[in-house]
């Protein structure tokens, strides 16, 4: 099954809480899953659907490190 991939613009709002640049610096940050194809930025719709799930029940830094958790 092919993964389907977001730009920044397309995962920001009204898609979720944030904006684009809300997302570009939590990237930055380590915060948020991304994938880099080249030089773009994308971001998987699946982990990003995880990632929000994983808002609603905790904080965003509880979030951040289950997230990394399950990258590892």
């Amino acid at each position: 099954m092919k993964k389907k991939l977001l730009t920044i613009k397309q995962a920001a709002r009204p898609r979720t809480p944030f904006s684009a640049k809300a997302i570009r610096m939590k990237i930055w940050r380590g915060e948020f899953p991304y994938t880099r194809v080249g030089r773009r930025i994308f971001v998987d719709e699946d982990s990003l659907d995880r990632y929000l799930a994983l808002l609603e029940e905790t904080s965003a830094e509880e979030a951040a490190a289950k997230i990394e958790e399950h990258a590892a």
